[in-house]
């Protein structure tokens, strides 16, 4: 059973798991006093409303007793991990630190974000003056860095951002309806690898014409052409190509081939369903098909 606490604005600041097989009626009591809590979540909040620190208690194996969570030593006994944040004068989140168990000790919030350590893992972000996150640093001070374009989407992502550092770059092109055409992934080594996204169906090929559904990925390795869609000077087919119904689901799918063979093969409903919910994501291929 779940049950939550909120303060005066409805705010959620204590949410339970709890069992107690003694409540029959409804509406349950929110009072855990006399249930078995497996999980305690404590939210605090600043000022201005924003989440500042969640605390997070779940049950030891052994603990015993009926009541709010504790903590290792004090029954019912619980682990406690803490998790801050460290929003900005706006409100948005510009670091959250994680301690974990703070090796089983009391905890109170740092008023400032702390330093980056072994035992307390901090992941930051930056924004750029139209208030877009383009920067991200993990709790290893792994930087990365996104360019982002005047119409919000991600053009470049450097991965391992910095002087000395990986730097690895990989960028994203896009049609005039803003799908994704072009990933490549830089290297100065092998040159650059260039993934090819190519839209428009036709009645010949499917059950429906449409210009944003997505008709082939042309991988690096191939010398595919996308515009007429077609093999390259080897003369052998080397993409992955796609055909729809009428629901503009992704009817079959013809994979690159293995050995110089390649068919066509039927998509199973179950991959139609799931690959629908992602046909407008950010810097996704539209066509709901995941290749």
């Amino acid at each position: 059973m779940q049950k939550t606490i909120n303060d005066g604005i409805v705010r959620a600041t204590t949410q339970y798991v709890t069992y107690n097989t003694s409540e029959t009626g409804y509406p349950y009591p929110v009072s855990v006093t006399n249930d078995t809590v497996f999980q305690q979540t404590e939210l605090s909040y600043d000022a201005a409303g924003n989440l500042i620190q969640r605390a997070s208690r779940q049950r030891m194996h052994d603990a015993s007793g009926t009541g709010e969570l504790a903590n290792p030593s004090t029954s019912p006994t619980a682990r406690v991990s803490y998790l801050t944040f460290y929003p900005d004068a706006i409100g948005r989140e510009q670091a959250r630190a994680d301690y974990g168990t703070n090796g089983a000790s009391s905890f109170t919030r740092s008023a400032t974000i702390p330093t980056r350590s072994d035992t307390v893992l901090v992941a930051s972000i930056s924004y750029n003056s139209r208030g877009e996150a383009y920067q991200n640093t993990d709790p290893k001070g792994k930087i990365t860095q996104l360019t982002i374009d005047d119409a919000g989407r991600m053009t470049v992502k450097v991965e391992d951002y910095g002087t000395g550092h990986l730097n690895r770059e990989t960028d994203y092109g896009y049609t005039a309806d803003g799908t994704l055409k072009t990933l490549t992934v830089k290297n100065s080594d092998t040159g650059d690898q260039v993934t090819q996204y190519v839209y428009g169906t036709t009645l010949t090929d499917s059950d429906v014409a449409s210009n944003d559904l997505l008709r082939a990925v042309i991988y690096p390795d191939s010398d595919d052409v996308a515009s007429p869609l077609g093999n390259g000077s080897d003369g052998i087919y080397d993409r992955v190509e796609f055909k729809y119904n009428r629901l503009e689901e992704p009817k079959e799918r013809k994979p690159a081939p293995v050995k110089l063979v390649s068919t066509w093969v039927k998509v199973p409903p179950v991959e139609l369903d799931c690959s629908r919910r992602n046909r407008n994501s950010t810097a996704s291929p539209r066509g709901g098909v995941e290749c």
